[in-house]
């Protein structure tokens, strides 16, 4: 309120201190505002809440800012922070005499069953990426949001080694100038920096490999705020192979 009233505003805003779901409005609005977004777009889910909004007080017609909201995935190498989570291990006994290399796999397999919040840059991208998903929050339902699938197929820019898959969300805020938020590797790093997921056994990767599969992003069952998130993908003509990763308070 003391921000209202130091710019002059107290005649055209009004601050409720109250829960959405339990405000009741004099009439229906002409836009919503809301800076819903969590570390891949959709965790934390307080979309709903939105879309709860949306659905009760917006008018035929009404503006939704950010308008349209987009989930893009691309696969990544990242050798130091393999080196960070494996060679901490493998390194204790040169420096203290004591052979600790026997964590250095598990400790790896747990970085390779969650998803992971991580700063890259675009050098780390093996190739362009896709869109995985556009959601118009004029429209999108709720069921739309709780699932998403989408199948990818990227082509290695060069060679290098595959670490794992990044993922992140571009915003647009439509009206008569047009803005966009991006968490992209190729923009100016944000506090939702990129989601990660490793994969247990980096691969060699040749320029002009294919690498294909699907994503699946799904509420948690047993608490929505949290993301399973299922990749499958083969590089070439390799078997496929399928990765479960959670994504909970241990971001």
């Amino acid at each position: 309120m003391q921000v209202v009233k130091m710019n002059g505003l107290e005649d055209r805003v009004t601050v409720v201190h109250c829960k959405v779901e339990d405000f009741l409005p004099p009439e229906k609005v002409d836009i919503i505002v809301s800076e819903w977004m969590g570390y891949f777009l959709l965790y934390e889910g307080m979309w709903r809440s939105v879309l709860w909004a949306r659905d009760r007080w917006l008018k035929p017609g009404g503006l939704m800012l950010p308008s349209h909201a987009e989930i893009y995935l691309a696969p990544i190498t990242d050798p130091t922070h393999w080196l960070e989570k494996v060679d901490f291990w493998l390194g204790r006994n040169k420096e203290y005499g004591v052979d600790m290399s026997a964590l250095s796999v598990s400790a790896w397999k747990s970085v390779c069953s969650r998803v992971g919040v991580s700063t890259l840059d675009q050098t780390q991208l093996l190739a362009r990426e896709n869109r995985i998903v556009r959601f118009d929050l004029a429209s999108v339902s709720e069921s739309d949001m709780e699932f998403v699938k989408s199948d990818f197929d990227f082509t290695c820019m060069g060679s290098g080694t595959l670490h794992g898959f990044a993922a992140w969300f571009k915003t647009s805020f439509d009206g008569p100038t047009p803005i966009i938020l991006s968490t992209s590797p190729w923009d100016e790093p944000t506090h939702w920096e990129q989601s990660v997921m490793y994969i247990e056994e980096p691969r060699k990767i040749d320029q002009d490999a294919k690498i294909r599969g699907s994503l699946e992003i799904k509420s948690n069952s047993e608490n929505n705020r949290f993301l399973d998130v299922f990749l499958s993908f083969s590089v070439n003509d390799s078997p496929e192979i399928r990765r479960l990763y959670r994504m909970t308070d241990r971001v």
